[in-house]
């Protein structure tokens, strides 16, 4: 059975699996997580949008989800489906998962998005050995699940 621990920062809170760990970002503004075996992560960017954004939650959402499409899209050599996506919002708020997976390379993102204007929290969660789609599913669901924005509760 897996334990848990929770992490979080001034924004989002976090259930992880005991064996990750931080480690350095690639990109120097993420916060990236790992699996002990490397074989699995997770990068979480915090975003304060500007004043005067006054797009529902939605819209902003939706931006978010189509630059990590793109980003995706433009990996070379990958060809990625979209497995399944589901987004709920309420004009203030919103939370959109997609999850994406490039079966011929073993590959599986899967991204959720929580914005509450002005913040936005993007999460990309990386299995990079997904050989069995079902287990990176019951892998991953709990912690997807646990991302939510940290209101000082622990």
């Amino acid at each position: 059975m897996t334990t848990f621990k929770t992490i979080h920062t001034d924004f989002w809170m976090l259930h992880l699996p005991d064996d990750w760990a931080q480690r350095e970002s690639n990109d120097g503004k993420s916060i990236y997580l790992e699996s002990a075996d490397g074989t699995k992560g997770a990068y979480l960017t915090t975003w304060t949008l500007a004043e005067d954004d006054e797009r529902p939650a939605e819209e902003v959402a939706a931006a978010f989800r189509e630059a990590d499409l793109k980003a995706l899209t433009n990996m070379a050599g990958y060809a990625w489906k979209i497995v399944s996506e589901v987004s709920r919002g309420t004009g203030t708020a919103c939370v959109s998962i997609t999850d994406c997976l490039a079966a011929e390379k073993s590959y599986r993102v899967v991204g959720k998005i929580l914005v509450a204007p002005p913040v936005v929290i993007r999460a990309a969660f990386h299995d990079y050995g997904c050989g069995d789609y079902e287990a990176s599913l019951n892998y991953f669901a709990p912690i997807v699940d646990s991302l939510q924005f940290y209101v000082g509760q622990d």
